[in-house]
């Protein structure tokens, strides 16, 4: 089944309502690396499976001054509490797509060696490696190091992989980017986020995939699409904190009077989401109420927003199984309120269903990227 793992701040957890919508949660040990007494045993507190991030970004970054260490990792994780039904990312500082490529390559085998120095020491947890690279190639080349039966005795079938997709740099008006620049992770062309993206799918084919990145219900969907089993959400807050609100097996829309984060809402979407709100907790409450107070109160927004992203999920698992029909499903709901996302939706499926495979980066600087 495909699964949404929400993503909390580790730091608000113990204050966070999402344990009530979700038993999948993801968070980031950065805050653990600074204070760890604080966080030490915090896993009874969280839901029933939790994914540890490792917080790399912060790193590259330099919000976190340390150099990344994946010992430091392993204690952090270790002090954490976590348990056998637990996913642990490994430590991994993602390569800049303007790097050049010698640069990229010494940043995937260097991921590579945080892997296998977390894997020696959390042998029966389910340490998850990231595979990373911008073309075809170095996404190859990163998995087949990953996967190196002859790396320190350990074994090779691994069953879980994780990418991050970067699909949220072209869906946001503001990015959080391991750069620490909005303009750089924009200048990022669409179409290679979308060949790239591609690519790694149909090289882990073999695999169950966990799409980090995955943000809101669009692009959450196109993972469970293109063949991922797991996916992360944190644009459940984003957006709250932003004025706007998921209407289930639709998309997103403003509500608040202030904001151009999204279309603002109609009346005939308004109706839509008094359909979805019918059909979740909220509806004890009065719905004029509850109305009100999604226009108001940024942590309602929030607790809607993820019980939304969590229905998202559960629509994903009646169409997984039958891609074609999921496809379909997906463009006529993109094409009434999302049209930008029916184009992309069509130039990805097209091409995993015939794998596109692209090399150079040079090819993509002399086409028209996609509007």
């Amino acid at each position: 089944m495909a699964k949404v793992f929400l993503t909390e701040l580790l730091e608000e957890v113990e204050m966070s309502d999402v344990a009530k919508v979700s038993r999948e949660i993801m968070v980031s040990v950065e805050p653990a690396y600074v204070n760890l007494r604080r966080f030490i045993n915090i896993r009874r507190k969280l839901g029933s499976v939790v994914c540890f991030d490792s917080g790399g970004f912060a790193f590259l970054s330099g919000k976190l001054k340390q150099l990344p260490n994946p010992l430091r990792t392993v204690h952090v994780y270790k002090a954490l509490g976590y348990t056998s039904r637990d996913f642990l990312m490994q430590l991994d500082i993602p390569p800049y797509f303007f790097m050049d490529k010698e640069r990229r390559l010494e940043m995937i085998r260097k991921n590579a060696e945080y892997y296998y120095i977390m894997k020696s020491r959390l042998r029966d947890a389910k340490l998850v490696p990231i595979i990373h690279g911008w073309t075809s190639d170095e996404l190859k080349y990163s998995l087949s190091l990953v996967k190196d039966p002859d790396e320190v005795g350990l074994p090779s079938n691994i069953a879980v992989m994780a990418f991050g997709s970067y699909l949220a740099k072209t869906a946001l008006k503001e990015v959080a980017t391991p750069w620490n620049s909005y303009e750089m992770a924009k200048s990022i062309p669409v179409k290679l986020i979308l060949d790239r993206l591609v690519s790694a799918y149909n090289i882990l084919r073999e695999y169950s995939v966990f799409q980090l990145g995955g943000g809101q219900p669009n692009t959450v969907h196109i993972a469970f699409l293109l063949g991922a089993k797991y996916a992360d959400g944190s644009g459940w807050r984003f957006h709250a904190a932003r004025g706007v609100v998921y209407i289930p097996g639709y998309g997103l829309r403003q509500v608040t009077e202030r904001g151009h984060h999204a279309k603002r809402i109609s009346a005939e979407e308004a109706a839509l989401l008094k359909e979805a709100y019918y059909e979740s907790p909220f509806r004890t409450m009065n719905f004029n109420k509850f109305y009100m107070q999604l226009k108001l109160k940024d942590t309602f927004r929030r607790l809607w927003n993820a019980w939304a992203l969590k229905y998202e999920e559960k629509i994903a698992n009646e169409y997984v199984n039958d891609p074609d029909r999921y496809f379909n499903y997906l463009l006529r709901r993109f094409t009434k309120a999302h049209p930008v996302w029916a184009k992309r939706l069509q130039y990805m499926y097209k091409r995993i269903k015939q794998p596109y495979v692209q090399s150079k980066l040079t090819v993509f600087l002399k086409t028209n990227p996609m509007r």
